[in-house]
Formats: structure tokens, sequence, C-alpha cells
């Protein structure tokens, strides 16, 4: 039995990390066929060396940044409440003081709370959830401020990497429109020429990432959103039960706490930090477990109602 358990581990082990091995098979193809196949075959070495080198500079930076951040993210732990609970008798000066600037209204933790109004506990892990935490299926962990469990990263998307895991989205767009926009110019070209001198690398390049655009620009875009209002994919589909101290508890969907207003939303996942903001670097703000509210939320589950 334990041998047959480790026989299906081990298959899991490879069908989880397939979705990365395919990421990193693609990432080092594209490499090699935009810029020889591409910027050297077809602009380089057919004389039109300015476009062709301008192509090949300009990819650099892009390439760069988006691996890094998808290295960064695959890398990175989310952030596990069992990993908090391990550190909880440390000090913790930066959540002491993103507490007091951010919001002085003296409001309690937890805010998200159950049904009937008791403290939030994960029966699997045997620990108490956080406001913004979620436990995770394949992880079978709970995750700080749990955004999704995402295949392709072969990781869970929470507290300590979201900011590269957004970032990842931003530069991969970006590369997928790039090597889009200036690859089928060329390869209309060469059809309207001959069509026999066509190069399958171009053919792939155009239908890789037309076919990734089309799914990583909106979903950049949607995630844009959700780091303005402060907000995870969860929170975005789910509701969730609020109550400040004793208060009645109110459940809703579309109320949100978190939002400090756009500046203070951003600066809380990509730091205040403006040379180091776009790249996936540094940690967030506080500890995953508590977070500031704003004032409309405080007045909001002040009032002793019952609100749906």
């Amino acid at each position: 039995m334990t041998s047959l358990k480790r026989i299906q581990q081990g298959i899991m082990t490879m069908v989880n990390a397939s979705p990365v091995a395919l990421l990193v098979v693609l990432f080092t193809w594209s490499y090699w066929a935009y810029n020889y196949r591409m910027s050297w075959a077809q602009y380089i070495n057919k004389g039109q060396v300015i476009q062709g080198v301008l192509y090949i500079l300009v990819y650099q930076p892009i390439f760069i940044l988006c691996t890094w951040s998808y290295w960064t993210v695959c890398k990175t732990s989310p952030g596990y409440t069992i990993e908090l609970h391990k550190n909880k008798n440390k000090d913790d000066e930066e959540q002491d003081e993103l507490l007091t600037t951010e919001n002085e209204l003296g409001f309690q933790y937890p805010i998200t709370v159950k049904r009937d109004g008791a403290r939030r506990y994960c029966q699997k892990c045997k620990l108490e959830k956080y406001d913004r935490t979620h436990h995770c299926r394949q992880c079978k962990r709970c995750v700080l401020k749990m955004d999704h469990h995402c295949p392709w990263i072969n990781n869970c998307v929470g507290f300590y990497n979201y900011k590269s895991f957004y970032l990842f989205l931003i530069y991969a767009s970006f590369y997928c429109v790039y090597v889009f926009a200036t690859t089928v110019p060329r390869l209309i070209q060469i059809v309207n020429e001959n069509i026999l001198e066509i190069d399958i690398n171009l053919v792939l390049l155009v239908f890789v990432s037309g076919i990734f655009g089309i799914f990583l620009v909106p979903f950049s875009l949607f995630h844009t959103r959700q780091l303005f209002k402060n907000r995870t994919t969860i929170e975005f589909y789910e509701k969730s039960n609020f109550m400040l101290g004793r208060n009645d508890v109110m459940r809703s969907k579309y109320f949100n706490p978190w939002d400090l207003g756009y500046k203070k939303n951003i600066q809380q996942v990509l730091g205040k930090n403006k040379w180091t903001m776009f790249l996936p670097i540094g940690k967030p703000q506080g500890n995953g477990a508590f977070y500031p509210i704003n004032s409309y939320a405080y007045e909001t589950l002040g009032m002793e109602e019952d609100i749906e």
C-alpha cells in the first residue's frame, strides 16, 4: 500500500509540474525562434540590420522581466498560517507601523467571522483562520490572503507572491503582444512573396503568442482592477461574513473593508519604492494576518445592523 501511494504521489508530482515544464520549454524555444529565426534570419541577414537589431534590443528586457517574475512566483511561498504560528512570538515592527499609520480607528481583529459570529477555524490545519485566509485543497494548507491556486506555477497565489504573480501577468502580456505584433507583418510579407519560404517557427510564434495573449491580456486587466480595489479573486466571487466587536454579523459579496484607495492599495502589494515597484523583489506590507480597514467599513460594521 505504501509503494502504491508513492507511485500515485510521483505521478501527481509529474502532472502538477507539467504546466511549468511546458512554459519553460515555450520560453526557451521562443527566445531562440524570435532572436535567431525571426530577427536575425529575416531582417539582419537580409540587409535590414537596424530594424532587426532594434527588435532584438527591445525584446531582451521584456523577456528578462517576464521570466524573472515567473521564476520568482514559482519559488516564493505564498505564506501559510502554520508558518505564521511558528513565528508568532517574533516582533513585527512593520505590521505595527502599518496598522498605526493606515488606520487609527481602533478596530478589532479579526473582522471576518463565521455566520454565527465565531472566529474562523480550519478543521484540517487545526489552526485559526486569519482575515482573508483560505484553505487550499491542492496545497493542503491555509494560505494567507489566498487569491487562487494556479496550475501554471504549481503553487498558490497568496500574500507573499502576489506581487510577482501580477508582474508576471503584465510582462507576459507585453511579451505576447510584442512578439505577435512584430512577427505578423514579416509573416504576411513572406506569404505574399513566396509562401514556400515560410519558416514554421514564425507561424508558431504568431500562433502561440496570439493564443496566450488572448487569455493573458484580459486576465491582466482583471487583476489590475483587483489590485486597485485591494481585493482577491476569492473575495470577488464569494460572500464573506464581517463583524466588528460585538455587533451583528454582516454577510455580503460586495462589501470590501480592505479598500484604502487605489494609491495605498497598490503600495500595499507593490511597495512604496518607485524604483522597485515593477521588479519582482521585496515583500508586501504587513505579515499577512491582519489588514487595515477603511473608515466606511468601520462605520458600517459599527452600526449594529445585519445587512444582507
